[in-house]
Order: C-alpha cells, then structure tokens, then sequence
C-alpha cells in the first residue's frame, strides 16, 4: 500500500479516573454507540470524517468533564497495526453486534471506511436495509 492509499483515521486517546465507576462505563457505551473501536487500553480508531470528529470530540468533553483527560489525533498507520486490521475490527464489530441494524454507530463508520470494503454476512450475502 503506497503512503497515498493509506487511511486516515482519528484516534482518541484517553485517560479516565478509576472512580467513579460510572464515568468509565458511560464513556464506553457512548464510544460504542458512535462506533468507534478499541485499538489498545485508551485508544479508539474511527475513520476519519467531520462526522467521526464531532462524535469523539463530544466524547472527549465528557471525559474532560468527568475529571478525565484526553486527545484526538489524526494518524495514518506506518508499523505494527495494518490499515486492513483495523478495517477488520469493525467489520468484527458489526458482526458480532448483529449487523447494521442492531449497531447504527458500527454500520456508520464502516460506510466512512469506503467502498473498497465488502460486507457480508454469515448467510454469504451483503445485508438488505
């Protein structure tokens, strides 16, 4: 893959208190509801998009909010972690959480990865919306 082929992706970055609790499990459910996946402890990958920054950048004032701290960074993906793992984690994702239906956020950010993706679903079919 040339430096020109490569995704660019936004990462969040983030470091939440140990209590409360509840901050940490808000903080995760509100990342699962945009679609966003973990790529280590901390840090989720979205493709990148105005629409993905808006989603993380309210997340990160939640974060701010809840004591926490945080960043958002643009990054492209040079060593280690191939663009095409990544892909492969939403397309888990969405698999696991029932498809496009079930998990709006997934199917969101895996039409932001483009159309050099296929979908398909266990019967071996892309899904009818």
């Amino acid at each position: 893959m040339t430096r020109n082929d490569q995704k660019k992706w936004l990462l969040l970055i983030h470091q939440i208190p140990p209590k409360p609790n509840a901050l940490r499990v808000k903080i995760w459910r509100r990342l699962q509801q945009v679609g966003a996946v973990a790529i280590k402890q901390s840090v989720y990958a979205m493709p990148f998009s105005e629409q993905s920054r808006e989603d993380l950048s309210w997340i990160l004032k939640e974060i701010v909010g809840g004591g926490g701290d945080g960043s958002i960074s643009e990054a492209r993906f040079v060593e280690g972690l191939t663009d095409e793992q990544v892909m492969a984690l939403f397309q888990n994702r969405t698999r696991r959480r029932g498809g496009r239906r079930k998990c709006p956020g997934c199917a969101a950010a895996w039409m932001k990865l483009g159309p050099s993706i296929s979908f398909k679903h266990r019967s071996g079919g892309p899904r009818k919306s």
